[in-house]
This record gives structure tokens, C-alpha cells and sequence, in this order.
């Protein structure tokens, strides 16, 4: 397991407690940055699921948006279809959504349930 943040070109500034993240970098520049990192964890770890739980919504949209449009560009340079492939798996969970409609303990067995049909 590695975690970390968001593999894209960001920032947070201000001196709120929580400023809104914003992209520093067009995704077309950040894709070969992208792909020299995914090589390097495929390389020391093999497959990869990248579990994003970005707000779809509100302050961390963009963020989450970018996110999924890089996974889909690295995905289809594999020559697969989109979210999923051999060694490349994306997985987006808006988790704050789900704890609304439900319990949080709810909502963690349902992405525990997403996580493991993307690793079947």
C-alpha cells in the first residue's frame, strides 16, 4: 500500500484552514509526469489501484475531475478500456457523499465492496 496525495499538479493556498485546491498545471503537461511515476510504482510494487476519495463535489471537483481524466488518458494509452486494465486500476469513491446518505461504517463496507470487485 502507498498512499499520498493526489498525483497532479496542485496547490492549496491561503491562510484559510482548509483552502480550495487548485491545479497548477494542464493535464497534457502533467500526463508525462504521471506516467514516469505510475512506471516507477508498477516497477517496485506491480499492479496499481488508485483509490481517489475526492469530493466529486463542492471544493475538491476540479481536483477529482483532473484526476479522472488523467486515469482515463493513462488507461487508454494501455490500449484498454476506461477505469480498468491489466496493471492500471482507478477507482472513484466520492466518500463524503456516501457518509450523508448513510452511516460511515455503511459507507466503508461499500468501498470496501468497490475496491474489491476492481481487484477481481
Amino acid at each position: 500500500q502507498t498512499r499520498g496525495s493526489v498525483p497532479l499538479f496542485w496547490e492549496q493556498r491561503g491562510k484559510q484552514v482548509n483552502p480550495k485546491p487548485r491545479l497548477i498545471r494542464a493535464i497534457p503537461l502533467t500526463l508525462p509526469a504521471l506516467r514516469r511515476h505510475l512506471a516507477e510504482q508498477q516497477q517496485l510494487y506491480g499492479q496499481q489501484l488508485f483509490l481517489s476519495l475526492l469530493d466529486q463535489k463542492g471544493d475538491e471537483a476540479e481536483l477529482a475531475a483532473a484526476f479522472a481524466q488523467c486515469m482515463d488518458a493513462l488507461v487508454g494509452d494501455a490500449g484498454t478500456s476506461v477505469g480498468t486494465s491489466e496493471n492500471v486500476r482507478f477507482v472513484p469513491i466520492d466518500f463524503h457523499a456516501r457518509c450523508k446518505v448513510s452511516s460511515r461504517p455503511e459507507a466503508l463496507r461499500a468501498v470496501v465492496g468497490l475496491v474489491r470487485s476492481a481487484l477481481e
